[in-house]
This record gives C-alpha cells, sequence and structure tokens, in this order.
C-alpha cells in the first residue's frame, strides 16, 4: 500500500512549520502536486520553503499561499525557496 504524504499530513494535529524542505527523488516528475500538497501545510508567518530539483525545472511562481523569493543554482542542483503569502503582503 502506498502512502501519500496528503494523507499523512491530514490525519495529524500538526503545528505550523516554519522550515519545509523538500528534496523528492531526482527525476521527479510532479513538482506541480508537491506544491500543493506543501501549500496545505500549516504555516508560521515567517515559514521558509526549501524545494531541490533538477536544473531548469519548472516550478510555479507562486500558490495560493506561497510566493517564490529565489533559487539558489549549484550545477545541476537547484533549490528554489518560497515564503508564505502572507510575510510577502504584510498580512
Amino acid at each position: 500500500m502506498k502512502t501519500k504524504l496528503a494523507d499523512v499530513l491530514a490525519t495529524g494535529n500538526w503545528q505550523p512549520a516554519t522550515l519545509v524542505y523538500a528534496d523528492p527523488p531526482y527525476d521527479f516528475p510532479r513538482y506541480d502536486t508537491l506544491l500543493n500538497v506543501i501549500d496545505t501545510i500549516p504555516l508560521t508567518n515567517d515559514a521558509l520553503i526549501a524545494i531541490e530539483h533538477r536544473r531548469k525545472t519548472d516550478l510555479a511562481s507562486e500558490t495560493k499561499h506561497l510566493q517564490f523569493l529565489r533559487r539558489a543554482e549549484y550545477g545541476e542542483v537547484w533549490i528554489s525557496m518560497y515564503a508564505a503569502v502572507e510575510v510577502l503582503r504584510g498580512e
């Protein structure tokens, strides 16, 4: 039986996260789904989200609750960083 991250997150009484680091498999094809799952996690107002991915992988610049901040590039490995939208909009 496969367990989905979204199912695991839905079962817990989680405290808001201050840091989310995602390092999926190198050939991971579903970054849109990954961002959507992270978008459902309770986050603190100063939360930082970092997603490791291959060079030139196309990630969304924003979701309902996340806004792209910057990208660190290390050869073929890139790390895209996001913040909670409330932080950027001063809410």
